[in-house]
C-alpha cells in the first residue's frame, strides 16, 4: 500500500485515522513537502505500519525535529529507504538515532541539513554497511575524515552525491578511490578545492557511468584524458564551470564517446572542435548525431544536413624547431611565454636528458611510456604545457 504526497490532511484525528486504517499493508509511505508532518506525526506512522514499512520519504518536512529520527529507528526497523532531505531541524542526534538501529538501509537521502556534521556521518558510515546510495549533497559542514570512514566502511556504495560540500579536498576521492571500487555515479560538483585527483577515480573505477564535475576549477584537461582512456562505460560527465579545460579535450570526449553509446556531456563545443581532431570523417559525425544526448547547456552546433557546412580551409601549419637537433634548458621552457619556435604540444622533448631525469624524475623512455592523459597530467605540474 502506498500512500504518496498527500500535503494537508484536513486534521491531526484523521490523519491519524489514516495511518490505523492503512497500517495493515502498508509498505511506502511518500510525505515530500507535507508541510503538517511533525513529531507527533511521525511517531504515528511508525507505530502503526510498525516493521512493515519498507520506504518512508519525508524531504521538506521542516517541522520535524530529532525525536522524529528516534520514532523511526525504534519503531520501523525494517526500513530500506529513508529520505530526510530538506529536513533542516535535524542535527546530529537524530541521524545517530537512524544509524543505530535501521542496519537494513540501503537508500539515505540525508542532503541540505546544514546541522549534520562529521560526527553522525562517522555513524553512519560504521552502522550502515549496506548502504548502496547516499546524498549528502550541501551538508556543509562535512569534512575530509567522514569520507574516510565512508570509503573503507560502504564498500557497497554505487550512488554518492556530496555536491556543495566545500570542505572536502583532494583527500577525500583518494579514499573514495582506493576503497569504493563499485561506485556507478559520482557528484562532487562545486567541491571548489578538488582538482585533479579525479584521475585516480578513473583508474580504480571503470565502472562509473556517471561524472558529475561542475564549478570545479581546478579540474584541467589531464582529468579529461583519464576520463575518456579509463573509463569505457561513462554515459554522462557535467563539466559546466569548469573553467580551467579546454574545448579540445571535450571534443575528444564526446567524439570518442558518442559513436559507441548514447552520451551526455554538458559544455560548450562547437562542430570545428570536433572537426580539428581528425578522428572520424565529417560524414561519420553527421551520422553520429543521432547517439547524441544533449541539454540546454551543451550547446552543441551541428548542423542538420552535410550541405549547410562550408568547406574547411586548410590552415598553414608553423614551422617549428626539430627537437632532436635543437634543445633549451628547462627555465626557458618553463617560463611564460613559451619559446616561439617551440612546438607548444611537444615541450618536454626540447630537453635534453639530464634535465628531463631532474624535472620529470624519470627518463625521457619511461615517460613515454605512459598513458597521454598521465603525461599531460605531469607536464602541467612542471609547468611544460
Amino acid at each position: 500500500m502506498i500512500l504518496c504526497q498527500y500535503p494537508k490532511f484536513p486534521s491531526h484525528e484523521i490523519f491519524l485515522s489514516a495511518c490505523q486504517y492503512f497500517s495493515v499493508n502498508l509498505q511506502r509511505l511518500d510525505f515530500t513537502d507535507c508541510t503538517i508532518i511533525n513529531d507527533d506525526c511521525i511517531l504515528a506512522i511508525t507505530y502503526y505500519a510498525g516493521v512493515g514499512l519498507k520506504s518512508l520519504k519525508l524531504k521538506g518536512c521542516f517541522r520535524i525535529k530529532d525525536i522524529a529520527c528516534t520514532h523511526i529507528a525504534d519503531n520501523a526497523i525494517n526500513l530500506t529507504e529513508l529520505d530526510l532531505s530538506f529536513c533542516r531541524k535535524l542535527t546530529d542526534k537524530g541521524i545517530i538515532a537512524i544509524s543505530s538501529k535501521l542496519s537494513s538501509l540501503t537508500w539515505l537521502d540525508l542532503s541540505h541539513n546544514s546541522e549534520i556534521t562529521t560526527k553522525s556521518i562517522i555513524e553512519v558510515a560504521m552502522k550502515l554497511r549496506n548502504l548502496k546510495y547516499l546524498n549528502l549533497h550541501t551538508c556543509i559542514k562535512i569534512q575530509d575524515e567522514s569520507m574516510k570512514y565512508i570509503a573503507r566502511n560502504l564498500q557497497e556504495l554505487e550512488y554518492l552525491e556530496i555536491e556543495g560540500c566545500s570542505r572536502l579536498t583532494d583527500q577525500s576521492i583518494y579514499q573514495i578511490a582506493k576503497y569504493c571500487h563499485k561506485l556507478k555515479l559520482l557528484n562532487i560538483s562545486k567541491c571548489i578545492t578538488i582538482g585533479d585527483s579525479i584521475i585516480s577515480l578513473t583508474e580504480a573505477n571503470p565502472n562509473l557511468t556517471a561524472l558529475k564535475l561542475q564549478f570545479l576549477p581546478r579540474v584541467t584537461d589531464a582529468t579529461l584524458l583519464a576520463i575518456t582512456e579509463n573509463l569505457p562505460h561513462i554515459q554522462t560527465v557535467m563539466l559546466e564551470g569548469c573553467n580551467n579545460i579546454s574545448n579540445h579535450s571535450v571534443s575528444r570526449l564526446r567524439v570518442k564517446k558518442m559513436v559507441t553509446t548514447p552520451f551526455l556531456i554538458t559544455h560548450p563545443v562547437t562542430i570545428r572542435d570536433i572537426r580539428n581532431l581528425k578522428t572520424f570523417s565529417e560524414g561519420e559525425i553527421l551520422n553520429s548525431k543521432a547517439n547524441l544526448k544533449t541539454n540546454e547547456c551543451s550547446k552543441v552546433l551541428i548542423p542538420d544536413t552535410p550541405e549547410k557546412i562550408s568547406p574547411q580551409v586548410p590552415l598553414k601549419r608553423r614551422a617549428y624547431e626539430d627537437p632532436k637537433n635543437v634543445k633549451y634548458p628547462y627555465a626557458i621552457l618553463s617560463q611564460s611565454p613559451k619559446p616561439s619556435k617551440c612546438d607548444p604540444k611537444k615541450l618536454e622533448l626540447y630537453l635534453n636528458s639530464s634535465d628531463f631525469e631532474t624535472v620529470f624524475k624519470m627518463s625521457s623512455q619511461t615517460f613515454e611510456s605512459l598513458p597521454s592523459w598521465k603525461q599531460e597530467f605531469l607536464k602541467q605540474q612542471v609547468n611544460l604545457y
